[in-house]
């Protein structure tokens, strides 16, 4: 998840202590010390299997309405290279229309089953989330059946899907927040896959054929690889009777083998500026960070709000003039994902704001702990993941995330453990590596005649043209 805090020191003035000034603005409530050293109950679920090796998890509904989440383990991570967004695509093609529904029939039984759907294309999978009135689950799960196991994959529908997806990456690529962030994600990544956008580019889009998305389908998705999270009432032996009959006849099949390389790790500092002579700039800065499964997983969600507590501080040390809007982001998958702050403020005030990050990490890597600020930190990260929990949709995604990263379901109940784990000592042996000086990618949007003299001071800069 990202984090973001907005904050306006002179209209706030100064808090305490940072922790404090930064936890009042998110609004969040303290965290008990005591809890980050005791186990999380686990979510009560239970899971059942169809024989075509598709996986049902079964949880006891709480409201009259009844979320459902359904993780299918291959993403866009496998488009083809010069075909990006051929995953994307196809998605958006399944929700236009099935064998036997055309555009207006689905629209029509959406509606009348009061169904809400949603889809995201990560690298490492594709998730459809939704929700309806628990009265009718059992007739969502038919649908989206019929959705995903025989979508109609015609001309038409290719046509009207990616029209559609083409005007909404141009008015995307108008947005130079956009469009700094996927520059800082292909310098992260370079030829590793999460280095492409899952929505692909103008020139992918335009090269992919109706062809390309049946290939994808046919290689992605599949029951061996998906996994159905829903909420559920009344009797769940007959709904798991329904949920075979309508998923049974999907045919297993043997999964495309996961065996992308790691993103290389790198060894300089490379800027991109998008000449702008907008009135507010952005920053982005980046670099390489761990896979979900790796031990250092927890330091770096740790740092992330160590980066947010420390904001307050910063801009009151550079003295900023307005409003800025900041927001750092640990995001990690299969393979190692990304470390991340983006920082919106005045383009004359950029530059400050990262000689604070680079003043930050040089202490970290010099060892010198903020203490206090660590143990918030911990805090806030536990909070965060119990918030995730306690909101119906968000417990499906953490607990299909078990299979998606292979961590199993103790990750749930020892999070505050591991959190908690996280010493001064482990804290800076995590960080001694990312707080490398010189190593790092950066995103800005700003005016190249007044920042280009000084980003060139700071790594090597390339200058793109609005």
């Amino acid at each position: 998840m990202m984090f973001q805090a907005i904050f306006n020191m002179r209209e706030s003035g100064h808090c305490g202590t940072i922790a404090a000034c930064a936890l009042a603005l998110l609004l969040l409530p303290s965290v008990g010390r005591a809890e980050i050293n005791q186990k999380i109950p686990l979510p009560e679920f239970r899971k059942e299997s169809l024989l075509n090796g598709m996986e049902i998890l079964f949880l006891p509904a709480q409201t009259s309405d009844c979320r459902f989440l359904l993780m299918l383990r291959n993403g866009a991570a496998f488009d083809p290279v010069g075909k990006e967004g051929a995953t994307f695509l196809m998605t958006r093609m399944m929700m236009l229309a099935s064998e036997r529904s055309d555009p207006e029939q689905l629209k029509y039984q959406k509606e009348a089953l009061q169904i809400e759907f949603g889809v995201e294309v990560d690298h490492d999978a594709l998730f459809l989330s939704g929700g309806a009135p628990c009265a009718q689950i059992g007739q969502v799960v038919d649908l989206l059946a019929e959705i995903v196991t025989a979508p109609r994959l015609d001309d038409e529908v290719f046509e009207l899907a990616r029209t559609a997806l083409l005007e909404e990456r141009r008015r995307e690529m108008e947005r130079s927040d956009i469009r700094a962030r996927e520059l800082l994600h292909s310098e992260i990544f370079e030829s590793n896959p999460y280095g492409r956008p899952a929505k692909g580019s103008l020139e992918s889009l335009q090269a992919l054929t109706v062809t390309d998305v049946k290939i994808q389908y046919r290689r992605l998705l599949m029951p061996n690889q998906a996994q159905l999270a829903l909420y559920h009432s009344g009797d769940r032996e007959a709904l798991f009777r329904q949920v075979s009959r309508s998923w049974g006849r999907w045919v297993r099949k043997k999964p495309a083998p996961f065996t992308f390389r790691k993103a290389p790790q790198t060894i300089d500092s490379r800027i991109l500026l998008i000449d702008s002579e907008a009135e507010v700039g952005l920053l982005c800065w980046g670099r390489l960070g761990v896979a979900r499964n790796d031990s250092s997983y927890y330091a770096l969600k740790v740092f992330e709000q160590y980066l947010l507590l420390s904001l307050p501080d910063w801009t009151r040390r550079v003295g900023a003039s307005t409003q800025i809007q900041a927001s750092p982001q640990v995001q990690a998958k299969r393979l190692p994902g990304y470390v991340q702050l983006s920082i919106q403020a005045p383009p004359s005030e950029l530059i400050d704001y990262f000689g604070q990050l680079r003043a930050t990490l040089k202490a970290l890597g010099d060892g010198k702990i903020d203490e206090a600020l660590l143990e918030e930190s911990r805090q806030l990260a536990l909070h965060d993941f119990k918030r995730d929990l306690q909101d119906p949709d968000r417990r499906l995604r953490r607990l299909l995330e078990m299979t998606l990263f292979e961590i199993g379901a103790g990750y749930i109940q020892t999070y505050g453990l591991r959190l908690a784990r996280v010493t001064p000592q482990r804290f800076h042996q995590a960080l001694a590596e990312l707080a490398t000086q010189g190593d790092f990618r950066m995103a800005v949007v700003g005016p190249s005649s007044k920042l280009g003299p000084q980003l060139k001071e700071i790594g090597d800069l390339r200058v793109i043209n609005p």
